[in-house]
């Protein structure tokens, strides 16, 4: 699973739109919007970040894109 498809059930799942999302991780809901149709690519220390604002750690990504994964 892509980190994009991974950030857009995310937000969906915390009840956020692209814009809310993209403020509190400060970028712009294109910048949202890009990332979640795979269309830019994100730094390791954002990727970090987004983890971190939802408590989600690195194991527990690693466990739902694994669960998610279709081949």
């Amino acid at each position: 699973m892509s980190f994009g498809r991974f950030l857009k059930i995310l937000r969906i799942q915390n009840n956020l739109n692209q814009k809310e999302l993209g403020k509190i991780i400060n970028f712009s809901q294109s910048q949202i919007s890009n990332l979640e149709n795979d269309k830019s690519d994100i730094s390791l220390t954002c990727f970090i970040n987004i983890l971190s604002v939802f408590k989600i750690s690195l194991a527990e990504y690693e466990r739902f894109c694994l669960k998610n994964h279709r081949g």
